[in-house]
């Protein structure tokens, strides 16, 4: 093997390690919204964390909320996004609800189909959006986080991440208890939700003896904690 042959595989593997790399930073960035499950699986703390909200949320930007239902993870998380030009009354509304997914019967036509989830796109007047609003404030979002809180993924809660006047906010809410039974903007994102898919009620989480058999019969689920902290979630893992 000549020393010009050695050079250009050098160059190609360094070439596709840097690309994996990179793939791999925007997935964890923004992956969780991705409808290929193993990038979303890798972007999905970020995802719920918000933190592309929160790197993007400067004085002057348009506000912009993240509002995830997490009703058992593999069996339905619903997401809500609400976003755009308030002042032009623009503000649109996207839907998406993951799970269960059916990885048996992949079309080849469109192999992503059951893992895209149902969604659904609705716009919003501004009455509408102040209504949203109100009951974000009536649903305490406002308030301290409950820093230390874990969020089990086999449980049911609701993370919220926002930027609204330039300023980002987060808080979780978690099922059951008096702040999850005191919530209020559920009640308008279900009754504007036009996916058609029923809500998954929140109720007794099974024990985890029994959730564990997901990790060994197809699809695989994990089982994963996440924490929270002042402003966000804390101690994500890291791949790096």
């Amino acid at each position: 093997m000549t020393w010009l042959t050695k050079s250009l595989r050098g160059l190609v593997k360094r070439g596709r390690q840097a690309v994996f790399l990179t793939l791999l930073a925007t997935s964890c960035s923004n992956g969780g919204a991705s409808d290929v499950p193993p990038l979303r699986s890798l972007g999905w703390f970020s995802y719920l964390d918000g933190a592309d909200i929160r790197r993007a949320c400067l004085p002057g930007s348009a506000d912009r909320y993240r509002l995830v239902y997490n009703g058992v993870w593999g069996e339905q998380v619903r997401d809500y996004e609400i976003h755009g030009d308030p002042a032009a009354g623009t503000t649109q509304l996207d839907i998406r609800v993951l799970f269960p997914e059916a990885p048996g019967s992949i079309d080849l036509r469109d192999p992503l189909a059951s893992f895209r989830g149902h969604r659904a796109s609705i716009k919003l007047t501004p009455s509408e959006l102040r209504a949203f609003t109100e009951g974000l404030r009536a649903s305490g979002f406002y308030d301290a986080t409950a820093a230390g809180l874990v969020l089990p993924s086999d449980g049911y809660y609701w993370v919220v991440a926002a930027c609204e006047r330039g300023a980002f906010h987060f808080n979780a809410y978690l099922y059951p208890s008096p702040r999850f039974g005191a919530l209020q903007f559920p009640n308008f994102l279900f009754a504007h939700d036009a996916t058609g898919v029923a809500v998954r009620p929140p109720g007794p989480s099974a024990p985890r003896g029994s959730y564990a058999h997901r990790a060994t019969d197809p699809p695989f689920y994990s089982i994963f904690d996440l924490e929270v902290g002042k402003n966000g979630l804390v101690n994500l893992p890291h791949l790096f």
